[in-house]
């Protein structure tokens, strides 16, 4: 019960929570257990703690660079991937060693990341770093940043992996789900950019996910029209009221641009991350009690 209400995060559930916490927990564990969970802000939290968890204090330059040289037994993909790029936006942070290392990570969001970061802050150290990639990851790197621009964040229409992640955060589809399991999911996403009338074809074996990240499509079954989707709006399995309607074309009624993700690999993401499945089956539980 204590975890429902938590989980509810709204102040009168957290306030219940504490207090069941309070009739039950260790008199010793109290002051060490309760300001983790009440609503208060992280600096109070981190004041209190002090005293039972001394910390040294960095400042936000020296913190970004702990978090991008940390061992990754103690970190995760996103938690750094974050840290790449929030660097973009600190006019006083420079080029470290930290940002260039990640430029040879084999890993493609941090890379990606790290090399668009890089790219905006110093364009001649990115193209020096870059001369040292093996060709096809130069290749990536540059078409992914050609058309990418610092200042339009989501609405430049064309996306990192992270932005992609970004996206997919906000929608009620993904709510609740943290950004390092949707970092996994973002790894079998493959964007299609379509101009207004253009056509994707729908192999009639596929039964793919289809996120609409920017634009408006119409989705047809041999000519026959299916539905419309908005951006933000999610059309596959898991995401249709009753049985998923067989497709066959996507039309772009403007410039759009979808994340497609084919059945199989989405199902793979979802056996391996339980946090995934049980967050999706939440929020599809949740959409349904508001439509009855």
């Amino acid at each position: 019960m204590v975890k429902e209400n938590i989980e509810v995060g709204t102040p009168d559930s957290i306030q219940y929570a504490l207090e069941l916490l309070d009739l039950f927990v260790d008199q010793d564990l109290k002051p060490k257990l309760i300001p983790l969970l009440d609503d208060s802000s992280t600096e109070d939290k981190l004041e209190v703690l002090q005293i039972y968890f001394p910390r040294e204090s960095y400042n936000y330059i020296q913190t970004i660079n702990y978090i991008l040289n940390r061992d990754f037994n103690y970190n995760n993909r996103w938690t750094k991937a974050c840290a790449a790029h929030v660097t973009a936006y600190l006019d006083d942070f420079r080029v470290s060693r930290g940002l260039i290392s990640q430029m040879f990570n084999q890993d493609k969001l941090l890379q990606e990341t790290t090399a668009w970061v890089i790219y905006n802050k110093d364009k001649h150290a990115y193209h020096t770093i870059s001369e040292r990639l093996p060709y096809r990851d130069k290749k990536f790197l540059d078409s992914a940043i050609e058309n990418n621009q610092l200042l339009d964040g989501l609405d430049d229409g064309f996306f990192l992996f992270i932005e992609m992640v970004m996206l997919i955060k906000k929608l009620p589809a993904f709510q609740r789900i943290t950004g390092k399991v949707l970092s996994d999911l973002s790894d079998k996403i493959m964007p299609v950019t379509l101009n207004t009338r253009d056509k994707l074809v729908i192999n009639t074996a596929e039964s793919p996910i289809l996120i609409i990240a920017s634009g408006q499509v119409r989705l047809k079954n041999e000519g026959e029209e299916i539905q419309v989707l908005k951006r933000d709006e999610v059309f596959g399995d898991l995401f249709q009221e009753g049985r998923v309607p067989k497709i066959t074309e996507v039309e772009a009624l403007e410039r759009s641009v979808i994340f497609k993700i084919e059945l199989v690999d989405f199902y793979f993401v979802l056996a391996s991350h339980h946090d995934l499945a049980q967050g999706l089956i939440y929020n599809v539980t949740e959409r349904n009690k508001q439509l009855v």
